[in-house]
């Protein structure tokens, strides 16, 4: 066997999804991940006004690799939002934000 690749607090996280089934385990994800994304594009537009930060967001979602992203399941949408987090925390000397960033890159230390 080979030792986990990720760290145990990640293997914690995602442990309440093995209590459904495969099929609902991945819609939540599914709608885990949008949300992850909402976060992160509501952060990294937030000065911008309502109109444009709601076609960016529209656009967003029209980005192949996106879709790709949420049908095949990937995690790295933690990873965005986690540096949303930190440029946001960081931009408002806010060191709740900056930490909780970092703690959500910590998913995957190896990159």
């Amino acid at each position: 066997l080979n030792p986990p690749v990720y760290p145990p607090w990640y293997y914690v996280v995602f442990l309440p999804l093995g209590a459904f089934s495969i099929g609902t385990s991945a819609q939540l994800w599914a709608w885990i991940n949008l949300a992850l994304f909402f976060c992160a594009i509501g952060l990294l537009t937030e000065r911008l006004p309502l109109r444009p930060r709601a076609a960016i967001m529209a656009v967003c979602l029209l980005f192949a690799p996106l879709t790709g992203h949420i049908v095949v399941g990937q995690q790295t949408l933690i990873l965005l939002t986690g540096s949303a987090l930190i440029i946001r925390g960081i931009e408002r000397g806010s060191s709740p934000l900056t930490s909780g960033g970092l703690l959500l890159l910590t998913f995957k230390p190896h990159l």
